[in-house]
């Protein structure tokens, strides 16, 4: 790489540009050139995008599948709740550990981990390694926040609303294409075809590791060059990610306990739970108090949209995830759709949703406003919340940590919407149904005595199950099937009643945001020195 010394030279990304200095009125200006390189980390990063948007779709789709394969349905949310357990811890410290180490290598080694967690998860033979296979393939999300940082970083200034228009693409190419396959491959009720979809996934990653790898060559950044390997780990908020991940992490099992037909007295779910507070009350604590250049840096809570747009995008986490989790088994158990069908109303929502989306955005571009755009967004569901707002409220040597911080703030909400919601769907089945079963059976002359094999052959879906009952006849199947969608229909309109109330709240937060009319502008990022790095992302 040349370049003409002058005394705003500096170091430019190999991979993205090549640098030369021309004439300008106001002095040298950087022409920009697109290499082969470039074009092949930008594929890599929609590559790695649309990987793990798959990943999270099949979390959902395909975890009664493979949770049943192994004989434990019941463990179906714990495929998404640890995805996004893994992104909450990951995505804050690698945040600022790309400052420290460089993002190449951290990208890479993240994607690789999604290419041995999706061999695990296509060989497990119980729900252990179902399960741990997910942890592994978890790791791929810690890294999803510097995506769009990468697309700014490495094309030219004109093309950087291409690129990131190709990610959107990406997500949602990922969400529709991911819905329909999900449900074409268990659509005969052949669980073990869920490995096929892991395979695929084992091929994204793959092609985005080496993707990033060869083709994405950042510049050292100045604190790589200076610290010693001892004082990086120093600057890293150890304490924060251990408080808030354990925090969050025993927070949910408290809250997955108690779907599980144990009272809330217990101690199985109180202990978890009272520590999973607790242990998320110390992590505010320590970072309000204690840390102000941590996780949650001091700096980034100068504007209050700030503040507001972290409690928006989980808000937003939580109604996505919710809809992720429940839509498609609200088909198949209520409606009695298949596998395929009930993909075929996710994608169908799902890109409904993408298009209002574009149409909100291009509207804030136009009209300069942020406020009712995403507060409309919420109570249509369109996903909006504070996704890209929060960039209005970051100062712009922040841009990588605050991204970050949103990736996990986002998550935070998708793992307590999964929590709560799951609990609400399992304490209203496990209440509801027996009452119901029975009101419609019992007068028909079905003894009580039996109700509890009537309902375990139920819900087994076994026609030969139900059949094989005592004193059981054409008149008692149908009504206590009747029963049982409406125990189920009950417990999935509890779970909507949560999302929407949630959502409402987003909607009424949204309402607070100030407009940042002033800062719609057609300039877009620049590279600029800074004393914590050769070069940052800003405006």
């Amino acid at each position: 790489m040349e370049k003409t010394p002058s005394s705003t030279d500096g170091v430019i990304s190999k991979s993205a540009e090549t640098v030369e200095h021309v004439p300008h009125l106001s002095g040298e200006v950087p022409v920009v050139r697109i290499h082969a390189q470039t074009i092949i980390a930008l594929v890599a990063v929609c590559f790695m995008q649309f990987a793990l948007i798959s990943a999270t779709i099949a979390s959902a789709a395909l975890a009664q599948a493979s949770t049943g394969l192994f004989g434990d349905s019941g463990k179906a949310a714990w495929l998404n709740t640890v995805i996004l357990l893994f992104s909450v811890a990951g995505n804050p410290l690698l945040g600022q550990a790309v400052d420290l180490w460089g993002g190449k290598w951290i990208i890479v080694a993240t994607s690789f981990a999604g290419i041995v967690g999706s061999i695990i998860t296509s060989r497990a033979q119980n729900i252990t390694s179902l399960i741990a296979g997910f942890c592994v393939l978890s790791m791929a999300f810690c890294c999803q926040f510097t995506l769009l940082a990468i697309v700014s970083e490495i094309l030219p200034r004109r093309h950087r609303a291409i690129g990131q228009v190709l990610i959107n693409v990406g997500i949602g190419l990922a969400i529709v294409s991911g819905a329909l396959a999900c449900g074409a491959l268990i659509r005969d009720g052949d669980a073990e075809r869920y490995r096929i979809f892991f395979y695929y996934l084992t091929a994204l990653f793959t092609g985005t590791t080496f993707g990033i790898a060869f083709g994405y060559n950042p510049p050292e950044r100045e604190l790589q060059r200076t610290l010693t390997f001892h004082q990086k780990l120093q600057r890293l908020d150890w304490v924060g990610m251990v408080l808030i991940s354990s925090g969050l992490t025993l927070f949910c099992v408290g809250l997955q306990y108690s779907g599980n037909s144990v009272s809330w007295g217990n101690a199985k779910i109180l202990a978890p739970f009272i520590a999973g507070v607790s242990l998320i009350v110390g992590f505010a604590m320590y970072e309000w108090k204690l840390r102000p250049d941590g996780i949650l840096h001091h700096d980034l809570f100068r504007h209050k949209n700030f503040a507001l747009c972290v409690v928006i995008v989980a808000l937003e986490g939580l109604s996505f995830f919710t809809t992720n989790q429940f839509l498609t088994l609200e088909s198949v158990v209520i409606e009695g759709a298949d596998a395929w069908e009930a993909s075929l109303r996710f994608a169908v929502a799902c890109s409904a949703g993408i298009v209002l989306l574009i149409i909100i955005g291009l509207f804030m571009t136009r009209y300069r406003m942020i406020r009712e755009p995403v507060a409309f967004g919420f109570y249509y569901n369109s996903e909006l919340g504070g996704s890209g707002v929060f960039r209005f409220a970051t100062p712009p040597e922040m841009i990588a940590v605050t991204s970050a911080i949103f990736t996990a703030g986002r998550s935070v909400g998708g793992a307590i919407g999964i929590a709560v919601n799951n609990a609400l769907f399992e304490n209203t089945l496990s209440s509801q149904l027996p009452k119901k079963v029975a009101a419609a059976v019992v007068p028909l002359g079905f003894a009580p005595s039996s109700l509890p094999a009537l309902i375990t052959a139920l819900l087994s879906r076994s026609q030969q199950a139900v059949l094989a009952m005592p004193n059981v006849t054409p008149t008692i199947i149908a009504a206590a099937s009747n029963a049982v969608d409406s125990a189920y229909a009950a417990s999935f309109r509890n779970t909507w009643y949560g999302a929407a109330a949630f959502a409402a709240l987003g909607g009424v937060v949204s309402l607070f945001l100030a407009n940042p009319s002033d800062e719609f502008t057609v300039n877009g990022y620049t590279l600029a020195k800074t004393p914590g790095s050769q070069y940052h992302v800003g405006y």
